[in-house]
């Protein structure tokens, strides 16, 4: 499961066996390395130094993405988990729960909920973003928010 997912930030020049030692985060090969905090199924998303994903306990995790100090690892949904993706513009994070509600979030150092829109509908996919458009799958539509 997620809470024992580990995260690694590896230099592009890495090659070779790169992995790290368990008694410290990096080596010349790794930046930085954590253990436990990943998630289990959400990439995360980099965006203005900050590491961002979602958990499946309906937790957002964030490190600084320079040094894998974690930022902050708060519930947004209260209701279902965060499987997909989160993604990221305009100074946001936008993260689906699985039921579909979008959280959008203040991206930085603090968890700030700016808005919370019910898409009516469980959602699972990562939202996709394009020349100014949101678009979710959800589990019977597509729908694109402008």
């Amino acid at each position: 499961h997620g809470r024992y997912a580990p995260i690694f930030v590896i230099r592009p020049e890495a090659s070779g066996d790169i992995t790290p030692p368990k008694d410290k985060s990096g080596n010349e090969s790794i930046v930085w390395s954590v253990w436990k905090g990943g998630s289990y199924m959400s990439t995360p998303v980099v965006y203005r130094g900050y590491l961002y994903l979602g958990h499946y306990n309906g937790n957002v995790r964030c490190f600084n993405a320079v040094t894998g100090e974690m930022v902050f690892n708060e519930r947004v949904s209260i209701r279902s988990g965060i499987i997909s993706s989160l993604v990221a513009a305009d100074g946001k994070i936008y993260c689906v729960a699985e039921d579909g509600t979008v959280y959008v979030l203040a991206a930085g150092p603090e968890l700030k909920i700016l808005a919370s829109n019910a898409l009516g509908e469980p959602c699972f996919a990562t939202p996709a973003i394009s020349q100014g458009v949101l678009y979710f799958r959800t589990t019977r539509n597509l729908i694109a928010i402008e």
